[in-house]
């Protein structure tokens, strides 16, 4: 069983170096909060002559510079295209110090700041455009810095939603309807929700926490980080960005309400915003009909290993090129 987890190991470690033939990795590590962050700086073989910087920001969750091997489904092909990219650790994961669950999204925000300020300091990035790429959660992230181009030239979005209690509510509904439950038990869930939102407004302590949800899913750092940012909402946020913006949403999306989202751009028309809906892709735009759940499982995982950037719907990153072409990069 040992020998075989390592073969496994092994051929993925293959499959890696393979990926990233087409570019100079270098491990890095930069300052936020007097803390050491630790990631990944990819550049293009051509890296006298980069067409952007492209800076990966996560979604929810403990994730890796890379996003569990997800990453570079997209940014082998952005490398190929002559794009830089940066990603890091969230802190207390891999090598970075800290604890992701300490943070707010302003915090996160600020983190990306201190990211791009370390790359620009590269002889090869120096006047690189940035293109902040960020994914689920960091649609409260992201905006936040699109409102002038002092941090960020263009502003990329996969699966954002506006509202973090309108999206958790869909979340609900989604997982009830998924697990196969009827109308009443989907309705009792969400009203479930609903009470539970208007506790945590009261921002009571774990400890009353616990006592009026025993059964609760969130441990004490997991109940923190949620009534630190259950007020998320980025409308505000959207009537600043100044950037050129991309948003992307899949159409069979089980995380977010991409077709009210979708439809509340689309009703905006911001000057600088361009939105896709996309057909047969997942909250991550994978292929929804390989990769159908709220989550990835062992067997998803180890299946977008094996497919590699055919695991991705088949529109996604042609759309994201074309446009990058469009801005005149």
């Amino acid at each position: 069983m040992i020998k075989n987890s390592w073969l496994i190991i092994s051929s993925l470690l293959l499959i890696g170096v393979l990926a990233s033939k087409s570019s100079v990795a270098k491990e890095i590590q930069f300052l936020h909060n007097d803390q050491l962050v630790s990631g990944e700086l990819h550049l293009p073989e051509r890296e006298w002559k980069v067409r952007g910087l492209v800076v990966f920001v996560h979604g929810d969750g403990e994730m890796t510079s890379n996003a569990h091997d997800y990453y570079p489904l997209i940014w082998d092909q952005l490398l190929r295209n002559g794009y830089a990219v940066i990603s890091w650790d969230k802190p207390g994961v891999g090598g970075s110090q800290g604890d992701w669950l300490e943070q707010t999204m302003t915090d996160r925000a600020l983190e990306v700041k201190a990211a791009i300020s370390f790359a620009k300091k590269q002889p090869a990035l120096t006047d690189a455009k940035v293109i902040g790429l960020g994914f689920s959660q960091a649609g409260w992230v992201l905006p936040q810095l699109a409102a002038n181009k002092e941090t960020l030239d263009f502003l990329i979005g996969v699966g954002f939603a506006t509202n973090w209690v309108s999206q958790g509510e869909y979340y609900t509904r989604r997982y009830q309807q998924m697990q196969g439950a009827d109308q009443e038990s989907i309705s009792n869930s969400l009203a479930a929700y609903h009470q539970e939102i208007d506790f945590l407004s009261s921002e009571p302590s774990f400890v009353e926490y616990q006592g009026a949800y025993p059964d609760g899913n969130m441990d004490a750092k997991r109940y923190k980080f949620v009534v630190s940012n259950f007020r998320s909402d980025a409308s505000k946020d959207h009537e600043k960005i100044a950037v050129p913006t991309l948003l992307l949403w899949g159409q069979q999306d089980n995380n977010v309400d991409a077709l009210s989202e979708f439809a509340y751009w689309k009703r905006a028309k911001p000057p600088f915003v361009d939105v896709h809906l996309l057909e047969n892709a997942s909250h991550g735009l994978l292929k929804a009909d390989q990769f159908g759940g709220q989550n990835l499982g062992v067997t998803d995982w180890f299946k977008m290993i094996w497919m590699g950037e055919s695991a991705l719907t088949p529109e996604f990153v042609p759309t994201l090129l074309k446009w990058l072409d469009d801005q005149k990069l």
